[in-house]
């Protein structure tokens, strides 16, 4: 078990026969009080004698299936594209699903997450090195990202993770916005979004939609959320919000690297109100220390990145010309040459030995998948293995799956494989491996 919170389970697994490892995160479908009647028999106004609105359960379970499918079509965007263009992103390897859960294998960061790694220097502060170094690769992972048209909306430590080689991972793009993915990247929507438009065209009712479309078509967005600390004001204040959103969350977390603590005086366990008050009319200070001085270019970043006024605070691509980066070499940040700066990163020294069971549910009924987009093999996975399995003295090989050939397939491309023969697949080739890691060292999966 490499973690568990509100969004799944993430586990450690290992392919019995190529023998590496990955993370294998879980979510169900539905809570376990809702049996398979309920699901297939939902009537918004039913109240049963316990007084459940199973239709409202219901309505709300499937409210987080569309987050769940638009992170799914963001991370197999992301994996499609060149890979030396997405190095700096947790890699989404495959998906599946049966009738009680959805199932995303990634990559596995062995280093845990920059959230354990700030707190392992919270007294004194990072060396000015090591800020340097993550700060540089998480401006190039901004710059990335948001080259790709995605806001990540939820930037912060406990989402960055360090892999081997002491380098960082972007992570948990449960709550992204994607302003560009193609046309058919949401199978989910088609049917809603033509009835959303039928409305608006002839009733003009629905202001806010219509409003939502306009802002989108400017890489523009409504919603309030993200992890209190790391909201920008300009959430909190609206009318919306953009790309500089994730340049103030990756202000906030190099702020905490060097003072370990966040700025204007926010604290973890003040109230909405506060919190609002503080990020929106707050002051930006710098605590002195004789003993650890800040540079004035370094204050200089910060106050640029932390500028509570969006419309002047740079974006990420313009904050790699400043002076506080002279010394670095951006395009051997994008090769991720030799190791970084989480080179010596350690997980907590807290471990996990606690076994789990793998929820199963069972395979679709014929005709009855209504997901079928979910299950997908990456391309450089599906090769990696079926080259494993053709080497190995199983008698049992591996059924080939059907792979992207275009770096931006979507999921009209992409034959559709049952899920009960993905699932008999996966059983015979995936492992459990009891974890010598951190329990935290997956959490940012959620």
């Amino acid at each position: 078990l490499l973690g568990k919170g509100g969004q799944g389970t993430v586990l450690l697994v290992e392919h019995k026969q190529a023998g590496t490892i990955h993370a294998l995160k879980i979510m169900a479908k539905y809570p376990e009080s809702l049996t398979a009647d309920d699901k297939e028999n939902r009537l918004p106004g039913e109240k049963p004698k316990e007084g459940r609105n199973i239709g409202l359960e219901v309505r709300k379970a499937e409210k987080v299936h569309k987050r769940i499918f638009e992170e799914h079509a963001i991370m197999r965007f992301l994996a499609l594209q060149p890979r030396n263009m997405t190095t700096c992103f947790l890699d989404l390897q495959a998906s599946f699903h049966d009738s009680g859960n959805f199932f995303f294998l990634t990559g596995y960061a062995t280093r845990g997450d920059l959230w354990t790694e700030i707190e392992r220097y919270k007294a004194t502060g990072m060396p000015d090195s090591m800020v340097l170094g993550y700060a540089a690769e998480i401006i190039h992972i901004l710059t990335t990202l948001h080259s790709f048209s995605v806001l990540h909306r939820d930037f912060k430590p406990d989402n960055i993770l360090i892999d081997a080689n002491g380098h960082l991972l972007l992570a948990d793009f449960g709550i992204s916005r994607a302003f560009q993915l193609p046309s058919d990247a949401r199978p989910w929507v088609k049917d809603e979004l033509r009835t959303e438009i039928e409305e608006l065209q002839q009733r003009k009712e629905n202001l806010r939609k219509v409003v939502r479309m306009q802002l989108a078509a400017r890489h523009m967005t409504l919603s309030v959320c993200g992890t209190p600390g790391f909201v920008a004001p300009e959430i909190y204040q609206g009318p919306a919000y953009s790309y500089g959103a994730d340049v103030w969350a990756a202000g906030v977390i190099v702020y905490k690297m060097v003072f370990g603590k966040l700025p204007f005086g926010l604290v973890k366990k003040m109230d909405m109100q506060d919190r609002v008050k503080q990020t929106c009319l707050g002051t930006l200070d710098f605590p002195e220390d004789p003993r650890r001085p800040v540079s004035p270019a370094l204050k200089d970043l910060l106050s640029k990145m932390l500028e509570q006024d969006p419309s002047k605070r740079p974006s990420a691509r313009d904050l790699k010309y400043h002076p506080y980066f002279a010394t670095i070499d951006w395009d051997a940040i994008a090769r991720r040459d030799g190791t970084g700066p989480g080179a010596h990163a350690r997980a907590m020294e807290k471990k996990s030995d606690k076994k789990v069971a793998v929820p199963k549910g069972g395979p679709h009924p014929s005709g009855q998948d209504h997901t079928p987009w979910i299950d997908w093999v990456a391309p450089a996975l599906h090769d990696r293995f079926a080259a494993a399995s053709a080497a190995s003295d199983h008698t049992q090989a591996v059924e080939p799956v059907v792979q992207d050939t275009s770096s931006k397939a979507t999921p009209g491309s992409i034959r559709r494989t049952k899920s009960s023969r993905l699932m008999q697949r996966c059983k015979s080739l995936w492992k459990l491996t009891p974890s010598q890691m951190d329990l935290n060292a997956a959490a940012a999966m959620g």
